[in-house]
């Protein structure tokens, strides 16, 4: 994540006082948060040409290799979408990972959308665990986590200083089967 305004720059798709004001601004971020729900967390977001588009894989590599870390790529999809505007999702698949390993790892990156909106759609699915609060080094980027290995997965938020809010869920890869007892 802390490459993601870097990555957002190189796109050129931002042009400062880009995000809307008023009730278009609660339309819009309500939209991102409704996109996290259905790409990150339910894994069926319908996308429609109105809505956005699947870039290329030579359009958003950058964007996405912001994300994998040095880890093997399966699989990219990388969307830019229209409604809500300024607003991309990354959803990366992992190859070769190790057991408790980040398997899969879906990201939204939006302009618009409010912290009240990406607040809520981080503590939605787990309201009884209390987000961790933590900072990025070197670059003060406040980030809210919500661990819960035992049910596969992570979720986390980050606040730019320029005005871009990330959402994540990264799905823990299942642990292999654990050995059997010996039998006597």
């Amino acid at each position: 994540m802390i490459l993601t305004p870097l990555l957002l720059a190189a796109l050129g798709s931002w042009p400062p006082g880009s995000a809307p004001k008023g009730s278009a601004a609660q339309v819009a971020s309500a939209a991102a948060a409704q996109a996290f729900r259905e790409g990150c967390e339910q894994g069926s977001l319908r996308l429609t040409p109105d809505r956005g588009r699947v870039l290329k894989n030579s359009e958003g590599e950058a964007f996405a290799n912001g994300f994998s870390w040095g880890r093997v790529v399966a699989e990219r999809t990388v969307i830019q979408f229209t409604n809500p505007p300024s607003t991309y999702m990354a959803i990366l698949q992992f190859r070769d990972v190790q057991p408790k390993g980040i398997a899969r790892l879906c990201v939204l990156v939006s302009k618009v959308l409010t912290d009240a909106d990406a607040s809520r759609a981080l503590i939605e699915t787990s309201p009884e665990i209390r987000p961790r609060q933590t900072w990025v080094p070197d670059m003060l980027l406040p980030e809210w986590t919500v661990d819960v290995p035992k049910q596969g997965y992570r979720k986390r938020m980050a606040v730019g200083r320029d005005g871009w809010t990330s959402l994540e869920v990264a799905t823990y890869a299942s642990d292999p089967s654990p050995p059997q007892a010996r039998q006597p």
